[in-house]
């Protein structure tokens, strides 16, 4: 096929085809490591997912969490609240409806006997009234001389109901008739409702008098006076309350005062109480401590409260974990995510290194193309095609594409298919002094075949989402966000900074948070917890 004077010739070509070859094979060879790179940016895709996924979750559960805590510290504020008012109305009862001046301290435990027979009034007082359904004791009687300690033990006796239940309350008997005095016809008559304990309110406790000790009935009071607390004694047992009574008067004095009739309804259910021994006026005073409003009503809501209060604590203390997982798991999800843009930024490295050796492989496959082309045509008969396509590749430099323009001027035509047959040769010499080919001589007969293999091209990779959109209809079970999460937020964020709040609405193109589309929760979520965590870290 060749001489030896072509030996140069087919050594150049067969050195340029292997760098060629070479070349390609370079560009190949990054295939693998994109292939590799791709792989390894799917795992980093799906541990940034189910780091997102975790982390959402967690914000759920902080979430719930704290939903959980407001509403222990909502229950256990309206359980103090009640509290307060209770004891309020505990105390304004007490003050209101027990017995006041030197018989507000009056209790059963610093009442103090001083004869056997006060020693049993204090403890028939103590079981005042008897609830067995067979001996069932409605009204009871404490009778003796004055002083002897009858309106102490019925002070005590008032006390010793819970003041919050408001159910009873101490009176003298005067105040009780003067309470009648000035009224008429049906302003007289709804007055008994008041002391009957059949109507709640009027003046007297919120449950009606339901426990009535009526103190010094008969002293200085005048026949008028006595039968008005005498029918209210009777409208009382006749309505079922319980009514406890002190008095002065011996048994003549009261059957004189409240007639037979109304002394054997007394003893129908009733106890007679009598006391004896001398007057504790005579002695010094003693000092009584305030007035007592202790309530195991109260005492039972004050636990109550405690329990809700350090169920709130609790609950305040789970949130708080919650919030500080959630915050470590967003964590752990950003640094999945770094890790999968290097991994993206990996793939893009050695697409754009496979990019650049293949442009090197055809650079250099094509001048070798051309060349090659160039050789055979010349040896073999030029044509205008043949012509013409040595005319593009000279062309590619912009100085020798004008150069090429002059040469064609020269020879009075616009273009390379416009030349005469007879100038093609001289053209031709025209053009390999504006590019001398890097070959000479001859060249393999299949060197085109040999020059036809082209790279396959790159395949094309989409990047694997890392953080898919969440939707409406997602479930917080499932780790994805909600728009009650977003709200949610949304609120706690503006709590810490409203105006960074509102700035990174504005930038989402929204005015609050349910204007925002569903795949723009994830980001603005993002944002809402670095204003959260950023407001803690300061505080």
């Amino acid at each position: 096929m060749t001489s030896e004077e072509n030996l140069p010739t087919l050594q150049t070509w067969a050195e340029r085809h292997d760098h060629v070859q070479a070349l390609k094979a370079a560009a190949l060879a990054f295939d693998g490591e994109i292939q590799a790179a791709r792989q390894a940016t799917n795992h980093t895709a799906q541990a940034v997912r189910d780091a997102n996924a975790a982390a959402r979750a967690a914000d759920q559960a902080a979430h719930d969490a704290c939903k959980r805590a407001e509403q222990a510290q909502a229950a256990a504020k309206r359980a103090k609240e009640r509290v307060c008012e209770a004891s309020d109305v505990a105390l304004g009862h007490s003050l209101e409806f027990h017995a006041q001046g030197i018989f507000a301290g009056a209790r059963f435990e610093n009442f103090e006997p001083q004869t056997p027979m006060q020693a049993a009034a204090l403890q028939a007082v103590q079981a005042f009234p008897c609830t067995d359904p067979k001996a069932r004791t409605q009204t009871a009687l404490l009778c003796g001389p004055v002083g002897t300690g009858k309106t102490h033990l019925a002070a005590a006796w008032v006390a010793s109901f819970d003041p919050a239940n408001c159910n009873a309350e101490f009176a003298r008997a005067r105040d009780i008739a003067d309470s009648f005095k000035g009224l008429r016809d049906a302003e007289f008559v709804a007055q008994f409702k008041r002391w009957d304990g059949s109507q709640v309110g009027c003046g007297g406790p919120d449950h009606g008098c339901e426990y009535l000790a009526i103190d010094d009935l008969g002293a200085g009071m005048t026949k008028a006076e006595i039968e008005i607390v005498r029918d209210v004694i009777v409208r009382r047992i006749d309505a079922g309350m319980v009514t406890l009574i002190t008095t002065n008067m011996d048994a003549n004095d009261r059957f004189a005062a409240l007639g037979g009739r109304v002394c054997d309804r007394l003893k129908l259910g009733g106890v007679l109480v009598p006391f004896d021994g001398e007057s504790f006026r005579s002695k010094p005073l003693q000092d009584r401590d305030a007035p007592d409003t202790h309530s195991p009503r109260i005492a039972a809501l004050e636990a109550h409260a405690e329990e809700l209060e350090q169920e709130a604590r609790a609950l305040e203390e789970a949130e708080q974990a919650a919030s500080e997982a959630a915050r470590a798991l967003r964590g752990v999800a950003d640094q999945a995510s770094q890790a999968h843009k290097a991994s993206l930024a990996q793939v893009d490295a050695a697409t754009q290194a496979r990019k650049s050796a293949a442009t090197e492989f055809r650079i250099a496959q094509s001048a070798l193309r051309y060349d090659t082309s160039w050789l055979l045509a010349r040896r073999n008969g030029l044509t205008h095609q043949e012509l013409a396509k040595r005319v593009i590749w000279i062309s590619r430099i912009e100085a020798q594409k004008q150069e090429v323009q002059w040469h064609l001027q020269g020879w009075r035509v616009a273009t390379v298919n416009e030349l005469p047959s007879y100038a093609i040769e001289d053209f031709a010499e025209e053009l390999d002094q504006i590019e001398p080919p890097l070959l000479t001589g001859e060249v393999p007969d299949g060197a085109r075949a040999l020059l036809c293999e082209e790279l396959p091209p790159t395949p094309k990779f989409e990047a694997p989402s890392a953080a898919p959109a969440a939707t409406a209809s997602a479930s917080p079970s499932d780790g994805a966000m909600t728009l009650e999460v977003i709200k949610e937020l949304t609120t706690r964020a503006a709590a810490a900074n409203r105006d960074a709040v509102v700035h990174a609405l504005e930038k989402y193109g929204a005015k609050r948070a349910p204007d925002l589309k569903p795949e723009r929760w994830d980001n603005y979520a993002a944002e809402l917890r670095e204003i959260i965590d950023s407001a803690a870290r300061k505080g």
